[in-house]
C-alpha cells in the first residue's frame, strides 16, 4: 500500500487499520517539510506498534516525494515496481489526503499499470476503490476500537477502564448517580472530614459507595466516579462502538494527556470532560478541551458536561457573572466543543444533547453523500 500523508490521521488511519491484513507493505509519502516529516515518522511508528502487538509480519516506511521534481513520482514507481515484481495489480494506492499536484499524476500512472486507487470518505467512514478498468467499489470500512486508534497514532495508554472493568460497581453506580445533588453533598463533607466514619447520616450512599470498593479514595469520590457513571450511561445508549473512561495516555516522554470520557464511532474519536462542581473556570476548561482535542481526531467531537450550578449567578454585590460567557461559547463553537451547564442532571436531556452532537451531523453526512 502507498498512501499520500496530508493534514488529517482521520483519512489514513481507518484504511490502514481495514487494509492491515491484506498488504505487507505500507509506505507513506510525504513532503520535505519539517511538519510533515515529523507526521509521517508517528504515524509510521504507531503502525508498527499495532503490527507488533497483533503478531503482524508488516513492513512500514517513510519516503519523502518532491511535488516539484517529476524524477520524485519516477523513483516511487520504480520503487513499487521492485516491491510488487511487476505485478501493479497488488498495490493500493490512497490519495485520499494528498495534493492534486502529486495523487493526480501518481493515480494516472499506476491505474494505467493495474494498481488500485483508494479514496476514503472519512465523514461517511466508506471507502471507494477504483479500478483499473474504469469500475468502482464501495464499502464501509470496520470499526476500529479505542485502543487502536491511540496506538495508530503511537500513544502509549497508561491508564483506562472499559465498560468490562465498570461491571463489579455498575450497580452501585446507577444508584448513586440517581441523586447527583444529594451525592455532591456527601462527597463535599468527606473532603472536608476527610473520613466516612466521621459523616453522620448517608448510610445509603456509604452503603453504595463501599460496593465499589474505593469509599475512602477522595480523589474517586469527588470526581472519578461520576465519569464512570456517564460512560455507563453512554455505553448504554449503542450509539458508540466503544466506550473509555479515565484514560492517561503519553504522547512522548514529556507530555501526557488525560480523559474523563472517551467515545468512538465510525472511526471517530470523541471525549467528554466531567464536572461535578459548583464552581467552574469555563474560558480555563474550553482552552484545555482544545488543546487535548488536538491529539485525538480531526473529525471528533468534544463536550464540556458541567453538573452543579446554573450558568448564570449573581456575586454578592449582584453582579450577573456566567460560568460559560458568550466568549467561552462562541470559542467552544468553532473548536466543536458543546457546552452542557446544568445545576441537575437530567438523564434524558443530556442524551439528546449527546445524540444531536455526536450523533447527528455524522448521519445528515451520510445521507447527503447516499
Amino acid at each position: 500500500m502507498l498512501s499520500l500523508t496530508g493534514d488529517f490521521r482521520s483519512s489514513l488511519l481507518p484504511v490502514h487499520y481495514a487494509c492491515r491484513d491484506r498488504i505487507c507493505t505500507h509506505i507513506l509519502l510525504h513532503d520535505d517539510a519539517r511538519s510533515d516529516r515529523r507526521f509521517a515518522r508517528r504515524l509510521t511508528d504507531g503502525m508498527r506498534r499495532l503490527a507488533r502487538l497483533e503478531g503482524q509480519s508488516l513492513d512500514v516506511a517513510e519516503e519523502e516525494l518532491d511535488e516539484d521534481a517529476p524524477q520524485s513520482i519516477d523513483h516511487i514507481e520504480r520503487r513499487l515496481e521492485k516491491l510488487c515484481e511487476g505485478d501493479f495489480s497488488r498495490v493500493l494506492f490512497n490519495a485520499t489526503d494528498g495534493l492534486a499536484s502529486l495523487s493526480l499524476p501518481l493515480s494516472c500512472r499506476l491505474l494505467a499499470r493495474g494498481a488500485t486507487v483508494l479514496a476514503y470518505d472519512r465523514y461517511d467512514n466508506t471507502l471507494t476503490s477504483l479500478l483499473p478498468d474504469g469500475t468502482t467499489r464501495r464499502e464501509t470500512l470496520p470499526g476500529m476500537g479505542i485502543a487502536e486508534h491511540l496506538i495508530l497514532q503511537d500513544y502509549e495508554i497508561l491508564e483506562h477502564s472499559t465498560m468490562e472493568d465498570l461491571k463489579p460497581r455498575k450497580a452501585a453506580l446507577y444508584q448513586l448517580g440517581g441523586d447527583l445533588a444529594r451525592y455532591k453533598e456527601y462527597a463535599d463533607t468527606l473532603a472536608r472530614l476527610r473520613d466516612p466514619d466521621a459523616i453522620h447520616g448517608f448510610d445509603d450512599i456509604k452503603e453504595a459507595l463501599q460496593g465499589t470498593g474505593r469509599h475512602r479514595d477522595l480523589k474517586y469520590v469527588q470526581g472519578t466516579l461520576f465519569e464512570e457513571f456517564i460512560a455507563l450511561i453512554l455505553d448504554q445508549t449503542g450509539w458508540f462502538d466503544e466506550v473509555w473512561t479515565g484514560v492517561k495516555v503519553a504522547v512522548d516522554e514529556e507530555l501526557e494527556n488525560e480523559y474523563d470520557v472517551l467515545m468512538i464511532r465510525d472511526n471517530h474519536l470523541h471525549t467528554i470532560e466531567c464536572k461535578l462542581v459548583r464552581r467552574l473556570d469555563g474560558e480555563r476548561f474550553v482552552y484545555k478541551m482544545e488543546t487535548v482535542m488536538d491529539y485525538l481526531d480531526e473529525d471528533g467531537r468534544g463536550m464540556i458536561l458541567s453538573i452543579g450550578a446554573p450558568n448564570e449567578r449573581r456575586d454578592r454585590r449582584g453582579r450577573i457573572r456566567h460560568i460559560f460567557t458568550r466568549g467561552d461559547s462562541a470559542r467552544a463553537r468553532y473548536g466543536q466543543i458543546a457546552l452542557y451547564q446544568e445545576p441537575e442532571l437530567d438523564i434524558k436531556a443530556f442524551l439528546k444533547t449527546v445524540y444531536d452532537w455526536f450523533i447527528r451531523p455524522y448521519e445528515r453526512d451520510r445521507k447527503e453523500t447516499s
